[in-house]
């Protein structure tokens, strides 16, 4: 069976579609027995590998919880990038590089963040 993935007209193989959907599914499970900053990390990571730009909700609860979460801020950053929220990336950038000044991939953020502002 063939499922269209939707707004692409792209079509998925079953497995595929629900994989995907079960990553997801199943760290929102544990976010509401376990909400913990961990576990919303965790889904954030299961909406990512999910071929969409979300996840950015779950990173800001983990923060929330958190406010010293710096892989949370990294991948924070990152969905900014990717979805050309240029001013958000740099703050997210600024903040893990402020609590880890050695994260490469929070300095990579912050320099195309830069770079495309611009």
């Amino acid at each position: 069976m063939l499922l269209v993935k939707k707004y692409t007209g792209k079509s998925l193989s079953e497995y595929n579609f629900n994989h995907r959907n079960y990553l997801i599914y199943n760290r929102l499970q544990i976010v509401k027995y376990n909400p913990s900053p961990k576990n919303y990390f965790e889904l954030g990571v299961a909406y990512a590998k999910s071929d969409t730009y979300g996840g950015k909700e779950a990173y800001k609860k983990a923060i929330a919880l958190d406010s010293d979460f710096t892989d949370a801020y990294t991948n924070l950053a990152y969905i900014c990038c990717l979805r050309g929220e240029w001013d958000e990336a740099i703050i997210y950038s600024k903040k893990a590089l402020k609590l880890n000044p050695c994260n490469n991939f929070a300095l990579g953020s912050l320099n195309l963040a830069l770079r495309s502002k611009k």
